[in-house]
């Protein structure tokens, strides 16, 4: 009886351990993101080459001489938390 015991404690901890592990590192993942850094957000003002329309989902860049009907989408993985747009 006793090692039929200690095996079920045995299988516990290690579930249990498993299941730490796994939260620290899902926890360790999310909160690494990368930061958007000064070039990136000196380019969020406008010049004379381009001017900036900032919504809530979305920056457009739309160059003010040389229009074009081409348009480029570059966006972000999943892992942003917050908008690189300060106030």
């Amino acid at each position: 009886m006793k090692y039929i015991n200690s095996k079920k404690k045995l299988f516990l901890i290690i579930i249990l351990a498993i299941l730490l592990i796994g939260a620290v590192s899902f926890f360790y993942y999310v909160s690494d993101y990368y930061h958007a850094d000064s070039i990136a957000l000196a380019a969020l003002t406008p010049n004379a080459g381009y001017t900036v329309n900032i919504t809530e989902d979305s920056i457009t860049f739309t160059p003010t001489k040389n229009q074009s009907k081409t348009s480029v989408i570059i966006y972000q993985g999943p892992r942003l938390k917050q908008s690189p747009i300060r106030s």
